[in-house]
């Protein structure tokens, strides 16, 4: 049987600031990989190891899969708009293409899913 559970932390001033601190790294550091794959439109394969940031190893993992979802959407958009400015041309007057934008992550966000704790006394 399987149980899920909200739970609100209360993180300690330090304990926010490492928090904090992290996502902005996070933040940085899939902005930094999705700028690499625009800059070669490519999907390039990276790992752990090929980044850096002061991140554990399962954060980067996660910026890396983040940054690729991002970057094909935006392949994607890409290719759409490139399909209808081809569509366009017939026209009497052709349609302005729209400028596709690279998305960049601004907002600072933070999700855990830990399936190896406890429950004790009314405590995780």
């Amino acid at each position: 049987m399987k149980t899920s559970a909200c739970i609100k932390l209360l993180p300690t001033k330090a304990q926010k600031t490492l928090i904090k601190s992290t996502m902005k790294e996070y933040i940085k550091l899939v902005n930094s990989i999705v700028a690499d794959y625009v800059d070669v439109m490519e999907n390039l394969k990276y790992t752990r190891k090929d980044v850096t940031a002061n991140l554990p190893s399962a954060v980067k993992n996660q910026a890396i899969q983040d940054a690729s979802s991002i970057f094909k959407k935006y392949k994607k958009e890409v290719a759409l708009n490139s399909k209808s400015k081809k569509h366009h041309t017939k026209a009497k007057r052709p349609a302005e293409p729209k400028e596709v934008k690279v998305p960049i992550l601004k907002k600072e966000v933070s999700i855990w899913n830990n399936q190896n704790f406890n429950v004790e006394n009314g405590l995780v």
